[in-house]
């Protein structure tokens, strides 16, 4: 079983030439209104990515919005009885999508920072359980539930995104890192751990906290490493990107379904990359997350990971 600790949004998508600089007013195109949040993403994404099941705990408010993303997380087989109601204002991302399928958000965190621990039971910490969580949620919130996984013999797959600091002992007791170039970057100022590229700087994050590091870098591929001991190299698919929102958080949640699925670690990574890459086709987040049959067709178009020379 997966549990996903994480956000739920909803979100506002406008398509626009370009993005406004401070004080400028853009005339948008046109504009749609989807369900998000990294969490729901990734649960969603973890779910029709082949995911045994799929639960998600986090907070909605007592509003429309509360309503309508539970409601789609049920269509989508996404388990939504740990979401609590808060008083606070579901979460609202707005989201602008460019000519070139760049986006820029803006997230108001509402219900999401109302999103606590103890929600989880604590019959779901047991070995065979994998837990995801992002970081879009109170930070400490976060560092209860990994600590309790990790006491209880579950994986912990932790997906620094925002990026914001993370205690050393936290990161510790992570089975995976997955951190895109910006966020893995945020984290070696935090952590001052000098590197000359991506690449030795996922082997040095991977030895420091004795974890499996993953740094995307969108449609250069990713580089990974097991307890800083390898470096491999993950490719991506090429695609005519349409709106890359929610490429992060469909290789997130695909990689933890593949994980609670016991796939190795090199098809989890070639999976994770083949449905980002798909996510990139369609305009929104959820609606746009391929479905495990999707994936496996197009494996074949997307090389697979190697050991880096």
């Amino acid at each position: 079983m997966l549990l996903v600790f994480g956000s739920i949004n909803m979100d506002v998508v406008i398509s626009t030439d370009g993005f406004p600089a401070a004080g400028e007013t853009l005339l948008g195109k046109d504009y749609r209104i989807l369900d998000g949040g990294k969490g729901a993403n990734q649960a969603i994404s973890a779910q029709r990515s082949g995911a045994s099941k799929t639960y998600m705990v986090g907070c909605v408010g007592h509003d429309r919005y509360g309503d309508d993303v539970l409601h789609n997380m049920r269509i989508h087989s996404v388990v939504p009885s740990g979401v609590g109601r808060s008083q606070t204002s579901t979460g609202l991302a707005v989201i602008c999508v460019n000519s070139e399928g760049e986006n820029s958000v803006i997230v108001s965190s509402g219900a999401n920072m109302d999103a606590r621990a103890d929600q989880i039971p604590d019959s779901f910490y047991v070995p065979n359980n994998v837990f995801l969580l992002q970081m879009e949620v109170t930070p400490e919130e976060n560092w209860h539930v990994i600590d309790r996984a990790h006491d209880a013999g579950s994986k912990v797959i932790l997906n620094v995104a925002p990026a914001l600091p993370v205690p050393i002992e936290t990161l510790e007791k992570v089975d995976y890192l997955i951190v895109n170039e910006h966020e893995a970057n945020a984290l070696a100022k935090i952590f001052d751990l000098d590197h000359a590229n991506p690449a030795e700087l996922a082997v040095r994050l991977a030895h420091k906290f004795g974890l499996t590091s993953i740094i995307t870098m969108s449609d250069k591929g990713s580089y990974c490493s097991q307890a800083g001991k390898n470096l491999i190299r993950g490719y991506s698919m090429k695609i005519d990107a349409i709106d890359t929102t929610g490429a992060g958080d469909a290789f997130c949640g695909t990689f933890a379904a593949c994980i609670e699925q016991n796939f190795p670690f090199k098809k989890a990574l070639h999976y994770a990359s083949v449905a980002g890459a798909l996510t990139c086709t369609e305009m929104g987040a959820q609606n746009s997350m391929p479905e495990k049959r999707v994936i496996e067709e197009d494996l074949e178009n997307c090389p697979p990971p190697e050991e880096a020379k």
